[in-house]
């Protein structure tokens, strides 16, 4: 079958429950004609921007798995509003004190109770892209976009997602065991794929193909 190069990634906006507009970058790995590739929806942490999930992302691409990366709502280019702008807050100063306040204040001023639905509605936009397989959905968080995932996948009909060691169940029909997490295989998208976190706070999510 004839290999092409990828697909022009696409660059959506999406409208949040509060109208806040969500931007990201939909972007398709090489591949043959008459592929439809599995779906990484991917939720950076604060203060951050989709940009930070890059290198995964390129690893992703090369196991032909296409990426969704967004900017979490008053980060990177998901500021606007329909009434202006509304942006997160930053550290004042190097101190941990001033990372807490600033996190505190931006998860009141840009409504971090709204990530996990932001990435319910960031995926149900991928999975209706020409060339995805809404059957094969790993959706990737940290930090804040972690704990936006582990609360969001609940409202994802596909997938399994796993936080911190623990084990949730999205959909029907699929089953895993603790013992699959240690059963890793680089290269390999038929079984599970899980990105190891270094920093405290990073949720993954794991794709099983059902």
């Amino acid at each position: 079958m004839t290999r092409y190069p990828a697909l022009s990634p696409l660059h959506p906006s999406i409208p949040a429950t509060d109208a806040v507009i969500l931007r990201g970058t939909l972007t398709y790995p090489h591949g043959q004609v008459g592929t439809k590739y599995p779906l990484a929806v991917l939720a950076h942490q604060y203060p951050s921007t989709h940009d930070s999930f890059a290198p995964f992302c390129a690893d992703l691409h090369a196991l032909g798995v296409a990426t969704l990366a967004f900017d979490l709502r008053g980060h990177g280019k998901s500021i606007w509003t329909t009434s202006g702008a509304r942006v997160a807050s930053s550290p004042a100063e190097p101190k941990m004190q001033a990372f807490g306040e600033a996190f505190m204040g931006s998860a009141s001023a840009v409504g971090f109770a709204h990530i996990a639905d932001d990435i319910v509605r960031m995926t149900a936009w991928g999975i209706y892209q020409n060339f995805i397989d809404y059957s094969k959905v790993l959706l990737v968080g940290a930090s804040v976009g972690g704990t936006g995932v582990l609360v969001g996948g609940t409202g994802v009909s596909v997938g399994v997602l796993v936080g911190s060691g623990v084990l949730v169940l999205v959909g029907s029909g699929v089953s895993v065991s603790v013992g699959v997490l240690v059963h890793v295989r680089v290269g390999v998208l038929v079984g599970v794929l899980v990105l190891v976190g270094v920093l405290v706070g990073v949720f993954v999510g794991v794709l099983v193909g059902v």
